[in-house]
């Protein structure tokens, strides 16, 4: 039977940035390259103001860089940026693991695990947008059990750039399956109140993640997309 774990309806705004992103992700959108905005929006098909919310959300995150009187130009993806990234993103999620082992019982944690199998269900299927979706949810889930609403709004924000590096589900499909096993791990630990477990988890997984990262580098330490379709 296929697991389905219902996905909030999304803003237009929130649409746009999806588009976006798997744009740029797909090669459709070209590193170092000036684009209009009229010219997204055309190539998007949607208004300006939601476009324009979805463009300040990416310059927020280091992926595009908005060009005085011309337009938006991307970023080429550091690694280096990522593996920092990843850094930070693990330093906040050790904390919110840490109050969820300490504060909720394992009947509650366990809620977490149909977002864990609709992670591997994504990955199974190359399904990259449910991918990023659930991969998303499972931080603010956690969040929502900790009632750490500053973590959530730091996941809310920046959770996306972090699962960049799933942009070739097929090609790292045991990669990311192992990710998810992870997480279904750190879960077990959680449940089991073995705090140390929990933390040791969290830094194979970030180690992972960086591995992941540099798969798909090229000499000057540039994540490596697409040519344009």
């Amino acid at each position: 039977m296929k697991t389905t774990h219902q996905i909030a309806v999304k803003t237009k705004s929130e649409l746009a940035f999806d588009a976006l992103r798997d744009m740029i992700i797909n090669g459709q959108i070209q590193q170092n390259r000036i684009y209009t905005v009229a010219e997204l929006g055309e190539m998007l098909a949607i208004s300006r103001t939601p476009l324009a919310k979805a463009i300040t959300r990416l310059a927020e995150q280091g992926v595009i860089k908005t060009v005085a009187k011309a337009g938006i130009m991307v970023l080429p993806l550091s690694v280096d940026d990522l593996e920092e990234h990843a850094h930070l993103v693990t330093q906040v999620a050790k904390l919110v693991v840490e109050w969820v082992t300490q504060r909720c019982t394992a009947q509650e944690i366990r809620k977490l695990e149909p977002i864990i199998q609709t992670i591997r269900q994504s990955v199974v299927e190359s399904d990259q947008e449910q991918y990023f979706a659930a991969s998303k949810e499972f931080h603010l889930a956690l969040c929502q059990l900790a009632h750490a609403e500053h973590c959530r709004r730091f996941f809310e924000q920046y959770c996306d750039y972090e699962g960049w590096y799933c942009y070739k589900l097929a090609e790292n499909q045991q990669a990311l399956l192992s990710l998810a096993e992870d997480r279904s791990a750190m879960v077990d630990a959680m449940c089991a109140g073995d705090l140390s477990g929990a933390m040791a988890i969290c830094d194979l997984h970030k180690e992972k993640c960086i591995a992941l990262l540099k798969r798909h580098t090229t000499a000057n330490h540039l994540i490596q997309f697409p040519s344009s379709l």
